[in-house]
């Protein structure tokens, strides 16, 4: 453009769209877009939790587009949970946008019987991170039993004859 007609209403900064929240699953891929237009064109930060995304080779890695700037993760890992935000400056000011990605266990099925499933989670755990467990019973003889121990804190669950034990590591 000729500075001569350069104006400096023509400056802008807008986000196009929210980032989407993800649930995906262990080993899978995740792309979050960050979809913004601006003049003069924006940078763009990446943030997990307000941390700076660090790039990992060939697992982590975000590089402008088109539409803003596109986030991907490879071979995801429960630890890779978290909320994830763009954050796109230029001259005119900065926008941002945030969504959550929920990386979960995958589906696991045993056979057989005898098993049992012991977890315990203490309030400040409840606060900090989500446990989803899902279970189908196929015998009648198979229970689910919840016990609250008695400084209520901590609540203890097992299925009988269904799922093998788990320990937290």
């Amino acid at each position: 453009m000729d500075a001569s007609t350069w104006n400096s209403s023509d400056l802008f900064l807008r986000l196009e769209a929210p980032m989407n929240n993800i649930t995906t699953s262990l080993g899978q891929t995740a792309e979050l877009l960050c979809r913004v237009s601006g003049n003069p064109l924006p940078t763009v930060r990446w943030l997990k939790n307000d941390a700076p995304v660090v790039q990992e080779p060939r697992r982590i890695s975000y590089r402008p587009t088109t539409y803003g700037s596109r986030l991907r993760i490879r071979n995801l890992d429960t630890t890779d949970t978290g909320y994830f935000q763009c954050v796109a400056t230029n001259s005119y000011g900065t926008v941002s946008t945030t969504g959550v990605l929920f990386v979960k266990f995958g589906k696991m099925t045993l056979r057989g019987s005898g098993y049992k499933v012991a977890m315990s989670m203490n309030s400040s755990d409840f606060l900090t991170k989500w446990l989803y467990v899902s279970c189908q019973v196929h015998e009648p003889r198979d229970e689910i039993r919840t016990q609250t121990l008695p400084d209520s804190s901590t609540t203890a669950q097992s299925i009988q004859d269904f799922l093998p034990t788990f320990l937290p590591g």
